[in-house]
């Protein structure tokens, strides 16, 4: 426990607990400095997937076939999109205010 965190007095037991609810742990550190390096993955794995698939897609398409552009294409490359965007993992701001928001429901319940 950091040391500003201990509990001393009576009196100081509400705010001193809110201050602990505010501090991040090393762990906490890592594990956003973590997540956002697979949130950082998941998006340079997603552009690598879309431009694969249309690439593939196009060059098929356009460069084999000799078929013109269409309007009918675009849901293809909808899908393409739409493959992409699934596999978009957001970097890891959102759990640790999830955290913070249900510590500090948590001390005010309690206080």
């Amino acid at each position: 426990m950091p040391r500003s965190c201990r509990l001393t007095a009576a009196p100081d037991l509400a705010a001193a607990a809110r201050a602990c609810a505010r501090e991040t742990t090393p762990l906490q550190t890592k594990l956003e400095v973590m997540a956002g390096q697979i949130g950082a993955f998941g998006l340079a794995a997603a552009l690598f997937s879309l431009i694969a698939m249309a690439g593939q897609f196009s060059w098929a398409e356009f460069a084999v076939a000799g078929r013109p552009w269409s309007w009918d294409l675009l849901p293809r490359y909808l899908h393409f999109v739409i493959t992409a965007i699934t596999i978009v993992a957001r970097p890891g701001r959102s759990a640790p205010s999830c955290h913070r928001r249900i510590t500090a429901r948590a001390s005010r319940q309690t206080a």
